[in-house]
């Protein structure tokens, strides 16, 4: 799926439907793993363009070495085509394209 992340600042927000904590392990295998949600996912892009954004169930296991551990907060918003990140430094908003 293509997604563009932005300033949140940038748009105004629709309802949210569901705020979470979560821990996100970024890895050097490339994958960020969220452990509460048995998910992980990966960001992708080539030049200025949209990520490349994947998501898939995971096992649990952590295959590459953790470089960074980040606690965010995730803010789902109706409709789901848009999500926000929040984190120590930042906030990323994330549109899925179209």
């Amino acid at each position: 799926m293509k997604v563009t992340a932005c300033n949140p600042k940038s748009r105004k927000l629709p309802l949210i439907k569901e705020t979470k904590e979560a821990n996100v392990l970024w890895c050097d295998d490339g994958w960020s793993y969220l452990p509460q949600y048995k998910v992980r996912r990966k960001f992708e892009r080539e030049g200025n363009g949209p990520y490349d954004y994947t998501e898939e169930v995971w096992d649990g296991v952590v295959p590459g070495k953790v470089l960074y551990n980040e606690k965010v907060t995730i803010s789902v918003y109706i409709p789901n085509k848009m999500w926000m990140e929040v984190g120590n430094e930042y906030a990323e908003l994330y549109v899925v394209e179209p």
